[in-house]
């Protein structure tokens, strides 16, 4: 299939799969928007009102917790769309998207959405699939958060932004990662320590750069390849 972006600046893994005369019809009814670093997409029980398909940001779907904790439950880029509750008539969705690193983003209002979905089959498909996928991240993602350590899941954590964010510098401090990870702060940084000893990650400025992907994929956990290998088998496309 031909390869189309929607815009010079903007492009969706995910909408690829479309054929080219759903993802024409698709695209007349979305804008080109920027998304910030912690700009909340979609709030939990509170109305949806866009639904973004991600370029180059990359969003976390977290658990807004009593005590201030927001645990990440799973991450998105441009291989797919959230909130994906928006899919299944949800007004409303179950947890909190943010966004994990700044970029560029598709959105499509919910009324739009909601038409596309009920009149394209093409574009409920690949909604459906994505939606599999995600599922099984989360599934994943809760044996993860009681089964491996620490060092394992800020490894697996590092590569999975890195996959939908490309290369760039990350600009996730040890405060963020601790908060998304759902501890303490000294426990990420003498884990982030480890890895820039070990010349992995070096920090500068307030943001994280890969040097080493290899020593991050020793030091991972299982959750890491299972989940990317999920995505690839259910949707067809590679995450990153």
């Amino acid at each position: 299939m031909e390869r189309l972006a929607l815009s010079q600046d903007c492009y969706s893994k995910l909408l690829d799969m479309l054929p080219r005369k759903d993802l024409m019809e698709v695209s007349a009814l979305m804008s080109v928007c920027e998304v910030r670093q912690r700009e909340v997409i979609a709030a939990r029980n509170h109305p949806i009102g866009y639904v973004y398909f991600p370029y180059d940001a990359v969003f976390a779907s977290v658990l807004e917790l009593q005590e201030g904790q927001m645990p990440e439950i799973a991450v998105v880029g441009s291989e797919g769309v959230a909130p994906i509750h928006a899919l299944f008539g949800a007004e409303t969705p179950s947890e909190t998207i943010i966004c994990k690193v700044d970029g560029t983003c598709l959105r499509m209002g919910l009324h739009d959405f909601r038409h596309e979905v009920g009149h394209n089959p093409r574009f409920r498909y690949i909604l459906q699939l994505y939606a599999q996928a995600y599922q099984s991240q989360l599934h994943q993602r809760v044996a993860c958060s009681r089964l491996h350590t620490l060092e394992q899941r800020y490894a697996s954590g590092m590569l999975a932004t890195m996959d939908r964010a490309g290369p760039r510098p990350l600009p996730l401090t040890q405060d963020f990662v601790a908060l998304l990870l759902g501890v303490r702060r000294p426990g990420v940084s003498l884990v982030a320590q480890q890895f820039l000893t070990s010349g992995a990650i070096e920090y500068s400025r307030g943001k994280m750069r890969v040097l080493d992907r290899h020593v991050l994929e020793q030091h991972a956990c299982e959750c890491y390849l299972h989940i990317r290998s999920e995505y690839e088998k259910i949707l067809g496309v590679q995450v990153g």
